[in-house]
């Protein structure tokens, strides 16, 4: 215990040095100035305040739990038994001229002059645990922010207002948070409806980093227009005009500063969040005085905005422009999926220099717009293995569509499907025919995977309810004289198994050349069977194609998994391409 009382009061003695250096650095003669600041520019020494360590840790405690993205967390805890450290604030006269068409512009540069200890211990923690966090936002900032300040500019507000969404996301447009906070400003989704940001299954704009700043600019306008000062109206921004309001009726004042002596007149959060914007714009004027290194960032890329068509691409457009998908992606991470949303027009962001060439192939006839569109709900029990098998592409196609990383679903979700492939990816049963129920199989699924409606399945079968359970016989309703192209098939393959002609179905179905994709319904002719199946006693020689399953093979003959096995003396699941099979009759 002895040595650990010596080793703290150590560590005290050493942060209390530093101190006095900076305050004598604050009164020198010949004072350091930070990049960008006139030699005009004074220091003035930042008043000290005592807070309870409890006040402290119970605030940046509650602040780890809001900010979750997949690299930047904010604190858990600081140890606040050591002084903070006290940070000189760099004002000058002329550093910044308040503009008077700015909103309120004069009490936000004095704002940000403001001393506190609650800044000093933000200043603390982005300056000694958090420096790396805050070296990260702060190249972000260094990125974007003659961009955003412009935008800012251009709503009538102050560009310092760009250090709110410092705090908030870190220059981060793709951060979320646990409130289900979105964005450059984590606006929630219905904040952002005020303000006219969409959000739909297909795109959310407050991932778009200009709309959502002119968004959050309107927003905070009106907050300062309804509290008359910018503490409270960023405050507001926080934890909402209604609880500031509140928070100023518990106080009896409007004071924001003296509202912070009153420890529960404020959220925790809330009564941090002035503070640890304070902080952050304080450290960037001293990177200097307290010796952190200024990162070296790439500009930014000059983008300009085109209107695409709906159900295209962003690979294909990625590909013509020739950049890198990843890229395009980043510059339009307000789009959810990997295609732009079918049946609309949809602003997309792309690299000046390629405007020319993007409008170009926008405005042609050729543009590869794919038949998506159709939308599944996920129900309980479904797999994204049965969803992808019973529309006709691969897991991996599927998730890519739905920008899936993992391979979870829960009841209620939504996925985009081929729009032609939601009905049938196995081969069509035959009218009249029985499927067996599977684990994992709902109505809505087994319709989707034959072609039918569940109204139908529920019609044939006489079920009252959705209720099905694994075993259970379903009649599937249907006709028997069309089928449903898998993927892999070719006209020829179905003319053989259908015991017809590659004429006689490009007639029928007013074919002109021999092209069909998966999902597609084709007529077939008078005559025409519908399916090879044995007979009894029988077998058939089946040639597994690329895709092929056991089980559906089995579904398309009308036997079982284990039949197939016995015929073949064949004991496990693997399947080759080439494979030959042999398939026993007699079993329904």
């Amino acid at each position: 215990m002895a040595m650990r009382d010596c080793l703290q009061q150590l560590r005290r003695a050493m942060i209390l040095a530093l101190a006095g250096t900076l305050t004598a650095c604050a009164h020198s003669a010949e004072p350091v100035i930070g990049p960008g600041l006139p030699e005009t520019a004074t220091m003035l020494p930042v008043r000290t305040a005592e807070l309870s360590p409890d006040e402290i840790d119970l605030a940046l405690a509650s602040l780890g739990d809001e900010l979750v993205e997949t690299d930047d967390f904010l604190p858990a805890a600081v140890d606040t038994t050591e002084p903070a450290r006290h940070l000189p604030v760099r004002v000058g006269k002329n550093l910044i001229q308040p503009d008077p068409a700015l909103l309120g512009h004069r009490e936000l540069l004095e704002l940000f002059s403001r001393d506190h200890p609650l800044v000093d211990k933000w200043i603390d923690y982005f300056t000694e645990r958090g420096r790396e966090q805050y070296a990260r936002f702060y190249g972000r900032y260094l990125r974007h922010h003659t961009q955003i300040e412009t935008w800012l500019r251009e709503e009538g507000v102050p560009p310092e207002l760009i250090w709110l969404a410092f705090i908030e996301s870190g220059i981060n447009p793709r951060a979320y948070s646990r409130a289900h906070a979105a964005g450059l400003w984590q606006f929630i989704a219905s904040t952002g409806r005020l303000y006219g940001l969409k959000r739909d299954f297909w795109i959310d704009e407050r991932r778009d980093m200009e709309k959502a700043t002119r968004a959050a600019a309107r927003h905070l306008k009106d907050l300062y227009e309804q509290f008359g000062s910018w503490e409270l109206a960023l405050s507001a921004y926080n934890a909402g005009s209604r609880r500031v309001q509140r928070a100023i009726n518990t106080a009896g004042t409007s004071d924001y500063w003296l509202m912070l002596q009153q420890r529960y007149a404020l959220p925790t959060e809330t009564r941090h969040y002035v503070p640890k914007m304070i902080a952050a714009r304080r450290i960037a004027d001293n990177l200097d005085v307290l010796g952190l290194p200024i990162p070296d960032v790439p500009p930014p890329v000059p983008t300009t905005t085109v209107i695409a068509p709906g159900g295209l691409p962003l690979a294909a457009l990625a590909k013509k422009l020739g950049m890198p998908s990843a890229e395009l992606r980043a510059l339009n991470l307000h789009i959810r999926r990997s295609l732009t949303p079918p049946g609309r027009d949809t602003p997309l962001h792309i690299p000046y220099a390629m405007v020319e060439t993007a409008v170009a192939w926008l405005s042609s006839d050729d543009l590869p717009l794919e038949d998506w569109g159709g939308i599944y709900v996920v129900h309980r029990g479904d797999t994204l293995w049965d969803i992808a098998r019973a529309v006709g592409v691969s897991v991996t196609e599927l998730k890519a569509l739905n920008n899936m990383r993992g391979s979870r679903l829960y009841p209620g979700q939504r996925l985009i499907v081929p729009e032609a492939g939601a009905s049938v990816a196995r081969a069509a049963a035959p009218a009249g025919g029985q499927i067996v129920v599977r684990r994992g199989d709902s109505l809505s699924l087994i319709a989707k995977r034959y072609g039918t409606n569940v109204a139908a399945l529920k019609q044939a079968n006489g079920l009252r309810n959705n209720t099905i359970f694994p075993g259970q016989k379903l009649k599937l309703p249907g006709s028997a004289s069309e089928v449903i192209v898998r993927r892999g098939d070719t006209l020829a393959r179905i003319a053989q198994k259908h015991k017809t002609t590659v004429a006689a179905l490009k007639q029928v179905n007013n074919l002109r050349g021999t092209t069909i994709y998966p999902g597609q319904r084709l007529k077939l002719p008078s005559g025409a069977t519908v399916a090879s199946k044995p007979t009894n006693g029988a077998y058939v020689e089946y040639t597994v194609r690329r895709g092929d399953t056991l089980w559906d093979i089995a579904q398309r003959f009308g036997v079982t998994v284990m039949q197939i096995r016995r015929a073949n003396g064949k004991w496990s699941n693997t399947l080759k391409p080439g494979e030959r099979l042999r398939i026993p009759g007699g079993v329904s």
